[in-house]
């Protein structure tokens, strides 16, 4: 019998190397698991057989048609080697099948909230969130959420919801407002009690134990539960209310866009940063913060409020500086409306 090829065992030990690097970078493992593949290591060497004296014993290794021999220290590493290297391309691709992609990050918090069960507080504004998060608000707590197409979410406290894809959330308790970018920015809410989809709005999703509403503050949005379908809108200020219980009982009501129930949109108290979003997300911010109506002039007004990239600083403006300041750096200007709108147009119409 022949003795070991080196060059044959270079030749697999260069297959290993181009086989890690084909499965491109990851995370390194976490602490526990590099002890967890360290103790399974030594488990399988000190399972090896005892030998008095480096004698060879035969490796039932075949490879070009040729048999070798290993002395047991060699075979005690390859199998040291396989083991790790077994294990941890096993824990990358576990690791690469779970991976979900971004669907969302963090616009602001306060309070207690959590994401998949654990403790998110700790958690930095602009962090990002990969669908199917769960998550879930503290009571008295608050939550903003900018989805990748644009959508801000707002989370109140005792809210639980699952952010199941960027178009697609999944609200199981409590209630979201959800202030949509545009017609390409569709969203649907599904609840238990059927389903809420957007058409360019501004609305709230409530669930209850035997009904949803919802509640529209710009725009429409249809409500669908069983062979039901139902639409609710807004337009110039004036916006509705619509409740569905599980026994198809239908209870409309006027909402107001200036209601005091909005009030809490106002609510937050992280400056609003103008390089993370486009025009229109500002707009409909200093809207909420200011109580006011946004509307456009038409609907090439919104696309373009859309469109337009903001950047700059506003930290300790006022409102209603903050929108001129903006504005002033665009296309768009505020147009003089009813003492509760924002009202947007071109600024070259005259």
């Amino acid at each position: 019998m022949s003795g070991p090829d080196n060059s044959t065992m270079d030749d697999e030990a260069d297959d290993v190397a181009r086989l890690l690097r084909a499965s491109g970078g990851r995370r390194e493992p976490s602490a526990a698991m590099r002890a967890r593949l360290h103790a399974s290591a030594l488990t399988a060497f000190e399972a090896l057989p005892e030998v008095d004296q480096p004698s060879l014993r035969q490796g039932a290794r075949a490879a070009s048609g040729r048999w070798y021999r290993f002395p047991v220290k060699q075979q005690a590493i390859a199998a040291l080697l396989a083991l790790t290297v077994g294990a941890t391309l096993l824990w990358h691709m576990q690791r690469g099948a779970s991976v979900q992609p971004v669907v969302a990050e963090v616009n602001f918090s306060r309070g207690a909230w959590y994401l998949d069960d654990h403790d998110a507080r700790a958690a930095t504004a602009h962090s990002m969130l990969h669908a199917a998060a769960r998550i879930r608000t503290a009571h008295d707590s608050q939550l903003s959420l900018r989805l990748s197409t644009g959508v801000m979410l707002r989370l109140p406290g005792d809210t639980q919801l699952i952010l199941a894809r960027v178009d697609r959330i999944e609200l199981q308790q409590g209630r979201v407002y959800v202030d949509a970018a545009g017609p390409t920015a569709a969203i649907q809410v599904v609840t238990a009690h059927g389903t809420v989809t957007d058409l360019g709005t501004q609305f709230e999703v409530q669930i209850a134990p035997t009904a949803i509403t919802v509640l529209v503050r710009d725009g429409r949005v249809v409500l669908e539960a069983d062979h039901t379908r139902l639409t609710a809108t807004a337009t110039a200020g004036i916006g509705e209310s619509l409740r569905l219980d599980v026994n198809g009982n239908i209870l409309r009501r006027v909402l107001r866009a200036d209601d005091p129930y909005w009030q809490w949109l106002g609510d937050a108290p992280t400056p609003y940063v103008l390089e993370r979003g486009n025009l229109h997300d500002f707009l409909a911010w200093s809207a909420a913060r200011a109580r006011l109506t946004l509307r456009y002039q038409s609907e090439a007004v919104r696309a373009a409020a859309v469109a337009t990239h903001t950047r700059g600083d506003i930290d300790g403006m006022s409102t209603t500086t903050a929108i001129e300041s903006v504005l002033a750096t665009t296309h768009l200007r505020r147009k003089r409306a009813a003492a509760d709108e924002l009202l947007i147009e071109f600024a070259d119409r005259d």
